[in-house]
């Protein structure tokens, strides 16, 4: 299996934003429930297999009826932390570190006929320095 696609049929909750500023209870909740959200997306989309890729790609996708839902890709980012972290537990990826999990840029898809979703989309990457290489190619 060299890459597993993770359907979550929502968007992050506003309260996960980094300028959420609200309750922190709200926060805490939210983020929770995100997390949760994600795992089981994830457990679904690769049922029975672990995949605990030692060094992968994703990529995020977030499927929005119209513009007005775009935000910045720093916070759209951040707002996808906590279903990373689900995914990390449902065991796509070994770790969410910088040297295991890179995210690439956002993708925006818009469009009116399709429900809101999140798409995450892992890509596992060969080799020790994660490039597709191993040290004996170069």
């Amino acid at each position: 299996m060299d890459g597993v696609v993770v359907n979550i049929p929502m968007l992050p909750p506003k309260e996960v934003s980094p300028n959420y500023h609200g309750e922190l209870r709200a926060k805490m909740s939210a983020t929770k429930a995100w997390r949760e959200a994600a795992y089981y997306c994830a457990r679904n989309a690769c049922p029975g297999i672990f995949p605990n890729y030692e060094k992968a790609l994703v990529r995020v996708t977030y499927q929005v009826p119209s513009q007005a839902y775009i935000k910045d890709d720093d916070n759209a980012i951040a707002s996808v932390k906590p279903a990373l972290d689900g995914c990390i537990l449902a065991g796509i990826v070994c770790d969410d570190s910088p040297e295991h999990l890179r995210v690439l840029q956002v993708v925006w898809d818009i469009n009116k006929a399709k429900d809101k979703a999140t798409i995450l989309e892992f890509i596992k990457l060969e080799g020790k320095d994660g490039t597709g290489k191993s040290s004996k190619d170069s």
